[in-house]
């Protein structure tokens, strides 16, 4: 419940449950546990050791983690009916640090997401056009931790000349951020002038006006005949 709470505190509302879930594992996990067991001389109090036991590395770092779990447990219950929180307050000064900032998931709200990509599919390859945006994997997924991950998504366009026009590039923390930044990066070269976007723009602006001027005048036709 501590890392559950401190994850809630420190993050704001937009970050999905899964993402949660994959920072409080890393919080959590026997080999943190048994990190911080290490750090205060727990391996050196207890009464059995590696050598001794004969178990393997995997099963020392959870007897470690079981090991400082339970130290917590135990300073929990001590306080239980008092005001102090001295087990909850520990527990966050050691997690505290590692937390990753906010910012490094990148934007989480997935109806934020939708719409900058929904736009710049209209904006470079509108429906009829024969131009189709698309996203490809530029690198293979780099797992930086066991709660963080980066994704290296390009988006791109294909039709008329093209054959897949790279328009933008994004990094993110799952493919959807990364599509979404590829996307807004693509929208932002054409702000700053990139010259071949911006001719690609103009000329589908064109034919969007082209086609809106057609349906119009089929539209008065149809009615005078009426």
């Amino acid at each position: 419940m501590a890392a559950t709470d401190l994850l809630w505190r420190h993050y704001p509302a937009t970050l999905t449950g899964g993402r949660l879930s994959q920072i409080r594992e890393s919080l959590v996990n026997n080999a943190r546990l048994a990190a911080f067991a290490r750090g205060y001389g727990f391996d050196r109090r207890l009464a059995a050791n590696l050598a001794q036991t004969h178990v393997s590395a995997a099963a020392w770092t959870k007897v470690l983690g079981d090991v400082f779990e339970a130290y917590v447990g135990a300073l929990a219950l001590e306080d239980a009916g008092t005001t102090q929180r001295r087990a909850e307050e520990w527990l966050e000064a050691l997690w505290r640090p590692l937390l990753p900032g906010a910012d490094a998931f990148g934007e989480e709200d997935e109806a934020a997401q939708d719409a900058v990509k929904q736009r710049a599919a209209r904006t470079f390859a509108p429906s009829g056009s024969g131009l189709k945006a698309y996203y490809e994997d530029l690198a293979p997924v780099v797992m930086e931790n066991k709660a963080q991950q980066r994704h290296t998504v390009g988006f791109f366009v294909k039709g008329w000349e093209f054959e897949g026009l790279k328009l933008g590039e994004g990094v993110g923390q799952n493919k959807k951020s990364a599509k979404t930044r590829a996307a807004k990066d693509a929208l932002e070269r054409v702000e700053r002038g990139d010259e071949v976007l911006v001719g690609l723009v103009e000329r589908v602006e064109k034919y969007v006006a082209e086609k809106k001027t057609a349906r119009e005048e089929a539209e008065k036709a149809k009615e005078a005949e009426a």
